[in-house]
């Protein structure tokens, strides 16, 4: 098995590669820094070039399987007119590109793998896959991002959509970001604490992506959360439990509407109950399906 992933160098994309290895997969890592990339046995790495596809064009005709990591991260900064542009363009002309490079391919990969977000839904009481987008900044970015490689299902090839939650894991966003509160006693939710947070175990996320590999045969859309979401308030106070710490001191929403404006709103502030119930049916099973016992396998806490 030999696979192609885009923006390898990322969070997800390290995780992934040393699963991958693991299974006696060859990877090939595209990275726009290839040459601070470690290297070893069937794994290798090509530089991303934002509109040449040269480099790669070969290990593209030769993998099984590509996935598509690319995108600026949507947090920690202000969302100006600028930014935005940034984290659209980022992830739609990474994609486009993609869509060329298939076009010029004799031999084309079986499966595609497009990384998307639970951005992409409207509000509502819960949403699955067939429940409706939304109309924000983050729902625009995931519409265009999912449109911009739909092409691929037209060059038989199979197109996955995976819209992934909130991931936990020692090194992931939302876990840098609490610990060091918690850690000086400091610990505890954003505004009412009321707002759900979607989440998904980082083995999870990778065994999914395995699931997909092994056993779709489709064109499908598949939420990447956790079957049990929950509130923010529930999940700081775990975390404080993880960490032995109390979770009592809370962010005032105007304070980041104030520090972050629009990202805040649309993140920090916002969230609803997105359900795998695409993962569900076609027979995963979730390793860890509650808050607790997630939190719990993470280490250096």
């Amino acid at each position: 098995m030999k696979i192609l992933i885009a923006g390898a160098s990322g969070f997800i994309g390290s995780y992934l590669i040393e699963a991958f290895i693991e299974k006696g997969y060859s990877v090939t890592g595209l990275s726009r820094n290839p040459q601070n990339q470690l290297s070893g046995k069937n794994l290798s790495w090509k530089k991303w070039h934002d509109n040449d596809f040269s480099d790669w064009q070969a290990d593209l005709e030769s993998s099984d399987v590509v996935i598509n990591l690319m995108g600026e991260s949507l947090a920690g900064k202000r969302w100006t007119n600028s930014r935005k542009k940034v984290l659209l363009e980022s992830r739609v002309n990474s994609s486009a590109l993609f869509v060329k490079a298939y076009e010029k391919c004799k031999s084309k990969p079986d499966l595609f793998i497009q990384t998307s977000a639970i951005g992409y839904y409207a509000d509502a009481p819960f949403s699955n896959e067939q429940s409706s987008a939304g109309n924000d900044f983050l729902a625009e970015i995931t519409i265009k991002w999912e449109q911009a490689t739909a092409a691929i299902e037209q060059m038989n090839s199979n197109r996955v959509i995976i819209r992934t939650g909130v991931v936990l894991a020692e090194d992931s966003l939302i876990i840098k970001k609490f610990k060091l509160p918690f850690k000086l006693f400091a610990g505890g939710h954003l505004a009412d604490g009321q707002q759900i947070i979607s989440w998904i175990h980082i083995d999870d996320l990778v065994n999914s992506i395995q699931f997909m590999i092994e056993n779709v045969k489709k064109s499908q859309i598949f939420n990447f959360t956790a079957p049990n979401p929950v509130t923010m308030e529930e999940f700081c106070k775990k975390l404080g439990k993880k960490m032995r710490r109390p979770s009592w001191l809370h962010v005032p929403a105007f304070i980041l509407k104030i520090l972050f404006g629009q990202m805040a709103e649309e993140t920090m502030l916002k969230g609803h109950k997105i359900l795998p119930e695409n993962l569900l049916k076609s027979g995963y099973n979730f390793r860890y399906k509650e808050i607790g016992s997630a939190l719990n396998s993470l280490k250096n806490l």
